[in-house]
C-alpha cells in the first residue's frame, strides 16, 4: 500500500507498506496475527499522476525483489489531482494530434447570421448557459477554462454523491469468500474480483462448488476461520485461497 505525504520540510513523498497474508495454518484464530504489515521506506515525488506514481511503485518493489505478480493494482488517482494546466496540456495535446492525423477541424469557425446583442443586464458577469451568445474556443486556454475545468468540477460534485455500479460490483464479488455474506460461494458474483486479481475463473467456480458441498454443515463464522480451513486443502483450492488473502488484505482506503 502507498499514499502520498509530506515529510517536515514539506517534500512530496510517497510511503510504502507491504501488507500480507501467511502461508500457513493457525491453531489459534487470532485476527491480529492474520494479516501482516510492514513499513517499507519512503519515495521522494516531483509529479503526482497515477503514471508516476506506478512507476516509482514498480521500482521500489523490484529492488526488493518482491514478484510483482503476487501483488494486487489498485490504483486511485484523484481527480482534483487532474485540474491543473499540465492535465489539461496532456489531454489537449493528445486531442490535437488525434484531430490532425483524422482530419477533424478543432477550432471551429463559427457562421454569423445575424449581429449578437446582449442584454444590459447580463454586462459584466459570466453566463453558464444556453442564453447570451456562444463563446469562441479559438486557443487552448479557452478550452482548458470553458470545458477542461468545468468538466472536472462536475465530476467532482457527482463523485461526491454516489459510488458507480462497477464498485457496487467488485465489493459483491469480494464478498463471496465471506461467510456472513449472503452471497458466500456464488458462483455468479464472482466474476469481477476475480478478474481484477487475474484468477483463473473456471478454476475458481469448480472450488466454490466442491467447498459449498464440503461444509454445508459446518458453520463457519468469518473469513479468517474459512482461510484456516482451506488451508490444510491449499494444493485443492488455490483459487479461492488466492481470492481470500486479496480480500483480506484489500485496502479500505483510497490509497494507491
Amino acid at each position: 500500500m502507498t499514499d502520498e505525504c509530506r515529510d517536515l520540510s514539506g517534500t512530496q513523498q510517497l510511503s510504502i507498506v507491504i501488507r500480507f497474508v501467511h502461508d500457513q495454518y493457525i491453531d489459534v484464530i487470532d485476527y491480529s496475527n492474520v494479516v501482516k504489515e510492514y513499513f517499507l521506506g519512503f519515495v521522494p515525488l516531483e509529479e503526482f499522476d497515477a503514471a508516476t506514481l506506478t512507476l516509482k511503485i514498480v521500482e521500489f518493489i523490484n529492488k526488493l525483489n518482491i514478484p510483482l505478480r503476487s501483488c494486487i493494482c489498485l490504483c486511485f488517482d484523484q481527480i482534483v489531482n487532474l485540474r491543473n494546466e499540465k492535465s489539461f496540456n496532456q489531454i489537449y495535446n493528445r486531442t490535437k494530434q488525434f484531430c490532425d492525423v483524422n482530419g477533424i477541424d478543432l477550432i471551429q469557425k463559427y457562421e454569423i447570421h445575424c449581429k449578437t446583442k446582449i442584454s444590459a443586464r447580463f454586462n459584466d458577469c459570466f453566463i453558464n448557459s444556453t442564453l447570451g451568445r456562444r463563446e469562441k474556443l479559438s486557443i487552448s486556454t479557452d478550452f482548458m477554462y470553458q470545458i477542461y475545468f468545468p468538466v472536472i468540477n462536475c465530476i467532482l460534485v457527482d463523485l461526491n454523491g454516489r459510488f458507480s455500479s462497477k464498485t457496487l460490483s467488485l465489493m459483491r464479488s469480494i464478498s463471496t469468500v465471506y461467510p456472513e455474506s449472503h452471497f458466500v460461494l456464488n458462483i455468479d458474483d464472482v466474476d469481477e474480483f476475480s478478474r481484477h486479481i487475474d484468477a483463473d475463473l473456471s478454476a475458481l467456480k469448480n472450488e466454490f462448488i466442491v467447498i459449498k458441498s464440503m461444509f454445508m454443515s459446518k458453520f463457519i463464522n468469518d473469513v479468517i476461520q474459512f482461510l484456516n480451513e482451506l488451508i490444510p486443502f491449499s494444493t485443492a483450492f488455490q483459487q479461492t485461497l488466492r481470492m481470500i488473502k486479496s480480500s483480506v488484505t484489500m485496502t479500505i482506503s483510497q490509497v494507491t
